[in-house]
């Protein structure tokens, strides 16, 4: 800022300070003289902003069972019910959690799969994809996602894993550029994302879901024994081992129920988190892509089930739509004082807050 009696501040000091500040105030302060509406649209500012945030930001994105039912657990104490993007409306299917993945302030949502949106909560910008190649199959439908940053191209891609045909041990998969806006084919895996179980994790270049190797053709609910990860660069697949899943009783799986788990990152390591019917666990794989690695890092005594990890290593819970963050090292819980979500949530994921445009 300039005026009869110079510059207050140096032009640097003041980007760092409003490089600190949430996106929402920014917005305002656009409108404050040209020069600050260009510093905050300036790709450089959006990225010291985002490095920021990264740093400091500690949110959990939730969602509901409609594609539109999208929560902000902002600061581990209140919910916030986001207003959503149009045209998302549909009822999800019960068995695909895949349809929620974050990036970078930047959130991936479909409510078919068919029908898929980008969208910034913070600026309430959002793009429609075009449609996908791999057309729905309504007779054997089951589809996966995930949102990531390919760092080498510059580029925010969406990665859709489908499997097109019923008690097929195959997915078909797919990449969509933010950069091209198109979609391309890439080659097939001859595995099954595990439509049962929760979330897609972006960790050290690649997307990571929990896997099965063999469909159950008895029609049985199949629990995961691997990860399947993409490196977004070399759009090559990978696999690893998932420790065994203990204190699951033959009763527990005749009558459908499973080993639950759910896919995180804990101490920058990747971490599942699983509910059975004794208790809740928590593992982490020290050393990654080393299945004699994993290693058992917390038992939690049936809280809830788990949804995601903050970045304070609080572990967010669920039990009768009722939140609670659990605090491993003093294993004890409390509850987020909000009204009950009727329907709960079907996952969460961490959240930044950022200017990233789309």
């Amino acid at each position: 800022m300039s005026g009869s009696r110079g510059k207050i501040l140096p032009d640097d000091i003041i980007e760092e300070i409003l490089s600190r500040l949430p996106v929402k105030s920014l917005l305002k302060l656009r409108c404050v003289c040209k020069s600050w509406c260009t510093l905050i649209s300036d790709p450089n500012f959006i990225n010291l902003h985002l490095k920021h945030s990264l740093e400091n930001n500690d949110q959990t994105i939730l969602r509901g069972h409609l594609a539109s039912e999208v929560y902000l657990l902002e600061c581990k104490q209140r919910l916030v019910k986001l207003d959503s993007p149009p045209n998302l409306s549909m009822p999800s299917f019960m068995y695909n959690d895949g349809t929620l993945s974050c990036c970078n302030g930047l959130v991936c949502l479909t409510d078919d799969g068919n029908t898929i949106c980008l969208w910034n909560p913070s600026t309430r910008r959002h793009r429609i994809l075009p449609q996908p190649l791999v057309a729905r199959n309504p007779s054997g439908y089951t589809f996966n996602m995930g949102f990531a940053y390919n760092s080498i191209e510059k580029d925010y891609v969406v990665v859709r894993l489908v499997v097109t045909a019923r008690f097929q041990n195959l997915c078909e998969v797919e990449i969509y550029s933010l950069r091209d806006n198109s979609w391309t084919r890439i080659q097939n895996i001859s595995h099954t994302i595990c439509r049962d179980n929760k979330g897609v994790v972006f960790f050290v270049g690649a997307l990571h879901w929990l896997g099965v190797r063999d469909v159950d053709y008895l029609g049985i609910k199949v629990m995961p024994d691997i990860i399947i990860a993409l490196d977004v660069t070399s759009k090559k697949f990978r696999e690893f081992q998932l420790p065994q899943c203990e204190h699951i009783n033959l009763e527990w799986k005749r009558l459908g129920n499973q080993c639950w788990t759910s896919i995180s990152i804990l101490n920058g390591c990747l971490c599942i988190m699983r509910e059975n019917d004794i208790h809740d666990e928590v593992w982490v794989m020290k050393e990654y892509g080393t299945k004699e690695s994993w290693f058992k890092l917390y038992i939690i005594e049936q809280f809830g089930c788990p949804l995601s990890v903050t970045k304070s290593r609080e572990i967010v819970l669920q039990k009768k739509g009722i939140l609670c963050l659990y605090d491993p090292k003093h294993q004890s819980a409390r509850s987020v004082k909000t009204k009950p979500v009727p329907n709960g949530f079907t996952l969460g994921t961490t959240f930044v807050d950022s200017l990233v445009p789309l």
